[in-house]
């Protein structure tokens, strides 16, 4: 239950019904962050979120791992880690509740055991 408050409260806050904006567990890890905000300039899978405070870097793996095919302007909570001035997603939800999961928030990214194959 205590994991479902905070999504109950960012839920509210970004205006999605509370059934569609429960993070994962996996994600919900001491020492994750989330941001809510509009996606501004994209490029392959890094963009430019804006909390209306400031702009945020956010890193979502390579692209040839899993495009995440956001759009510029679309309105997302993404839930990740501070790591070298930028923002690495664990979670991206959209506006409609969908969640693109990009990777646990504890362990290698799985796309760091693709380069060794």
């Amino acid at each position: 239950m205590k994991a479902l408050i905070p999504a109950l409260f960012l839920a509210f806050a970004a205006g999605l019904p509370a059934a569609q904006a429960q993070v994962p567990e996996n994600v919900q890890q001491p020492g994750s962050l989330t941001l809510t905000g509009d996606v501004q300039t994209i490029e392959g899978n890094q963009f430019i979120l804006d909390d209306g405070a400031a702009q945020t870097m956010v890193d979502a793996g390579p692209e040839w791992h899993h495009p995440i095919d956001l759009l510029p302007g679309e309105r997302v909570i993404v839930v990740g880690s501070y790591a070298d001035s930028r923002l690495e997603a664990f979670t991206i939800t959209r506006s409609n509740g969908d969640i693109i999961f990009i990777r646990n928030a504890e362990g290698p990214a799985p796309w760091e055991s693709d380069l060794g194959s």
